[in-house]
């Protein structure tokens, strides 16, 4: 036979491929129909569920899941129950299906469905992630809701499962608040440790101990933060926390807020006292007014004004208060560090906001095991970060779409945003 009239030389198209110009000039035509012909043209496509009869399910195109083959027969059906949420408790009849390249036998999967050895529907993962965050629930409660409005109770350690979230990794600026809240678990006292970071206004990291040190908070610190230097932290004044900043060589901000708060209190004891004149309550409540506008000066220079004529009232004021004026004295430069950097926050109300809003003191928790309590924190800090962290909206659809639910579009992500995120947005990043 000619060699004109080979099966090779009837194909009149060829079409190349990038990698057939590698070499700089292109393969001949015999080499690149060959290689066409005797390459393996196995589909890798995922198989998609269909209805075969009624509440009979099967895949269009089944692929073994040991050797990938698409060259399966079918088996019989063996009965599975599943439950959809509103639809409640369906029972179907699953194909079942064996390889003939491997033997292997297998079932039709129904991921579009649910996954793979589970028999309830994703739907109930998004709800729980979504009510444990935005509701503040336990898993015990979550389960009630599931229940009330589902009829299904799945056992805790499903829902424990299912609720698994963590603190996003962000490219961290450095400048942070430090606070610690105290907390039950179990019964017992426990202290919340957290960092936030004031410019992105998101937290960065929480951690449970039983007892605060300065080593345990040292390495919370130079831990949480990772490779970003610690510029500045801003804390109360528990004295606990000098020696820690000093190791870690950063700026250290006392809250201007805590200080004030005490200075009031002490104020409102003498006010309510009788033995002081009418003269000495009005010049205690000038001396409290001015150590105020201490903090509202606008400069370095003015709150240093401020703060000589507020020395020169010691001697008209009771002794609590003289002691509160001689501490910001001396302390003078730890409150008034935010005057050298605008990014440094003067007083810690980002971390406590973030507590009133993830753990309010009017929902006592009662956490029964420290992973439910971590992954408790972890969904409400989550939540925190796609509504009120100064992210992109892209990052924050993706945290919104992996943890609360895969129906958050570039649309409805926007109603979840608080209105300082969306003016943060709107006027301040690109």
């Amino acid at each position: 036979m000619k060699k004109e009239h080979t099966p090779l030389h009837c194909i009149e198209v060829v079409q190349y491929n990038l990698f057939d110009f590698m070499e700089g000039t292109p393969k001949p035509v015999d080499t690149v129909i060959r290689e066409r012909l005797s390459r393996n043209t196995r589909r890798m496509h995922l198989p998609q569920v269909t209805v075969l009869d009624r509440d009979h399910f099967g895949n269009v195109n089944p692929l073994c899941p040991h050797c990938s083959a698409t060259t399966s027969v079918k088996n019989g059906f063996y009965q599975r129950t599943l439950r959809l949420g509103v639809y409640g408790d369906i029972t179907i009849h699953v194909q079942r299906y064996i390889c003939k390249t491997c033997g292997t036998h297998f079932s039709a999967a129904l991921s579009g469905l649910v996954e793979r050895g589970h028999q309830y529907a994703a739907l109930f993962k998004e709800l729980v992630n979504a009510i444990s965050s935005i509701m503040q629930y336990s898993s015990r409660k979550v389960r009630q809701v599931l229940l009330a409005l589902f009829g299904v109770s799945p056992s805790h350690q499903t829902l424990e499962t299912w609720m698994r979230a963590e603190i996003p990794e962000l490219p961290l600026s450095g400048y942070y608040c430090y606070d610690e809240q105290y907390i039950r678990l179990n019964g017992e006292k426990r202290y919340r440790l957290t960092l936030f970071d004031t410019v992105l206004n998101v937290p960065v990291a929480e951690r449970i101990t039983e007892k605060i040190t300065s080593e345990g908070v040292t390495a919370f610190l130079t831990e949480s933060s990772g490779d970003t230097p610690i510029h500045a932290v801003t804390t109360d004044d528990r004295t606990l926390y000098r020696p820690v900043m000093e190791r870690i060589g950063c700026i250290h901000q006392l809250c201007a807020f805590h200080y004030l708060k005490n200075v009031r209190k002490e104020a409102s004891w003498y006010f309510k006292r009788k033995s002081l004149s009418e003269r000495e309550k009005m010049d205690l409540a000038l001396c409290v007014s001015l150590m105020h506008e201490i903090f509202r000066s606008p400069t370095f220079e003015e709150a240093e004004k401020r703060l000589y004529e507020v020395y020169n009232m010691v001697n008209t004021v009771p002794s609590r208060i003289k002691k509160r004026i001689k501490k910001l004295i001396e302390d003078f430069p730890l409150y008034t560090a935010y005057f050298d950097d605008p990014r440094i926050k003067k007083t810690t109300s980002k971390v406590e906001e973030y507590y009133r809003q993830t753990d309010p003191q009017k929902i006592k928790k009662q956490y029964k095991t420290r992973k439910g309590l971590e992954q408790a924190l972890h969904q409400k800090a989550v939540y925190w970060v796609v509504r009120h962290g100064f992210i992109s909206q892209e990052y924050s659809l993706l945290l919104a779409r992996k943890y609360l639910g895969n129906h958050y579009d570039n649309r409805s992500i926007i109603r979840v945003f608080s209105k300082k995120k969306k003016h943060v947005l709107k006027y301040w990043m690109r």
